[in-house]
């Protein structure tokens, strides 16, 4: 967790509505700060490099790319970066889920639920 208690989140959404969504629905929480948003997955795992966020809220289709690719690649190289991952298709929360991931949501579940699992992810002190 950053200084101050809060957890510095970046967000990985392609599509600019939601991303705005995401990003005001953790602003209503003062424990989360969303630090940066990219529409890509390799614009994620590069961020994730260079911005050093506690948690990284992706979303599994990004702009023609594959965000469980992302995942993996950030999980792999960054152990301690919580990992969220949520998408429209229940065919690719599974796929999450049987790689391993702990923290995967169908986007539909954008309330309490999303920020429950970017805390919990953030506050996991082993890789989600």
């Amino acid at each position: 967790m950053a200084g101050g208690g809060q957890l510095r989140v970046l967000l990985a959404e392609d599509e600019p509505k939601l991303a705005m969504a995401v990003q005001a629905l953790c602003e209503t929480q003062d424990h989360l700060q969303v630090t940066a948003i990219v529409a890509t997955a390799k614009a994620a795992v590069e961020a994730a490099r260079t911005e050093r966020p506690d948690v990284v809220l992706l979303d599994i289709r990004l702009d023609g790319t594959d965000g469980i690719e992302a995942a993996l690649a950030i999980r792999a190289a960054f152990p301690e970066i919580g990992v969220v991952i949520y998408s429209g298709d229940d065919g690719d929360v599974l796929r999450a889920r049987a790689l391993g991931f702990e923290h995967v949501l169908v986007k539909g579940a954008m309330t309490q639920e999303l920020i429950a699992a970017i805390t919990a992810a953030g506050s996991s002190t082993t890789p989600s």
